[in-house]
C-alpha cells in the first residue's frame, strides 16, 4: 500500500499527484519522469523547507498576526478583510512592510 501524501511543507496545503506531486494550495512541486507513485510519494513526504524560507515565512506570519493583534485591540475589533478570492487580506502599516522588506532581502536581488 503507498503511503498517503503528506500536507505540503511550505504552507501546509493539501498535495496531489500530476505530473509528480502537486500542492493544491501554493503550487510547490515535484516533477517526475521515471519512478512509481510509492517513490514520489517518498520524495515528498521527505521535503522539508530550507531554514531560510522557514524563518521568512514565521517572520511574515508573526508580524501580519501582532500587526492585526495590536489593531484589533485598539479599534476593539478584528482585523482584515475577505479578498474576493475567499483569502484574508490585512492593512498593513508601513513599518511592518519594511520590516518585510527586511526579512525578504537575503532573497532578492537587494540582498545579494
Amino acid at each position: 500500500m503507498t503511503e498517503e501524501l503528506k500536507r505540503c511543507p511550505f504552507c501546509n496545503g493539501a498535495a496531489a499527484y500530476w505530473e509528480g506531486v502537486l500542492c493544491i494550495d501554493c503550487g510547490a512541486r515535484i516533477a517526475f519522469k521515471d519512478g512509481t507513485v510509492a517513490e514520489h510519494t517518498a520524495a515528498w513526504n521527505a521535503r522539508v523547507p530550507s531554514p531560510e524560507v522557514t524563518a521568512l515565512v514565521e517572520a511574515a506570519r508573526a508580524l501580519l498576526n501582532n500587526r492585526a493583534e495590536r489593531i484589533g485591540k485598539k479599534y476593539g475589533q478584528p482585523v482584515g478583510i475577505e479578498l474576493d478570492d475567499g483569502e484574508k487580506g490585512y492593512i498593513v502599516h508601513s513599518d511592518d512592510c519594511h520590516a518585510l522588506e527586511i526579512a525578504i532581502a537575503p532573497f532578492t536581488e537587494k540582498g545579494k
